[in-house]
């Protein structure tokens, strides 16, 4: 009987329950991808780069050449949101305000999910967002459509950007985003 109990207890501690993106233990921000608005002939910047605690991007936007966005984002991958309900982020910011984005394709003319996160004036928060509270974008304008459960299993991407067509310099360092 105690066998079972113990098999029992270790197979329950390895079923996860969420979905972390750890930059700070795990690293996993150094598969990130930065991509700015240079891609269509803007002169925005910014950098993302890994500490011992955290993911730091920033950089400042132009609007010169009709620019005005920077991002930083996933790896192209199979991410199901399907068994969760909300997002977890801790992070700092100061500057402009930066938002997550949940891609469903590759192809920027396509819809995404976006939602903003508040600027903290440079100290640590963490915040729970409700998935359904994402809206939906198409080319930077919103859409009338939220984010609903039969989007949750086809996202491919998870990013950050910052597309709020306002000149100035940003930044924010994450510890983790979460799901569950």
């Amino acid at each position: 009987m105690k066998t079972i109990l113990i098999l029992i207890a270790i197979v329950t501690q390895t079923i996860s329950t969420n979905y972390v993106i750890d930059f700070g233990k795990s690293k996993q921000g150094n598969k990130w991808l930065v991509v700015n608005d240079g891609v269509m002939g803007g002169l925005s910047n910014s950098t993302a780069n890994i500490s011992n605690n955290y993911m730091n991007f920033e950089g400042t936007i132009s609007l010169q050449n009709n620019g005005g966005f920077a991002s930083v984002r996933s790896f192209k991958s199979n991410i199901n949101l399907s068994d969760f309900t909300i997002m977890k982020v801790r992070y700092r910011s100061r500057g402009q305000k930066v938002s997550v984005r949940l891609l469903k394709n590759d192809a920027y003319y396509l819809p995404y999910f976006k939602t903003a996160l508040e600027t903290t004036s440079w100290v640590w928060k963490t915040t729970l967002i409700p998935l359904k509270n994402f809206k939906e974008y198409q080319l930077n304008r919103q859409t009338e459509k939220n984010l609903n459960s039969s989007d949750f299993n086809d996202i491919i991407r998870i990013g950050l950007i910052v597309s709020n067509k306002k000149q100035g310099n940003f930044e924010i360092d994450i510890d983790y985003i979460e799901f569950y």
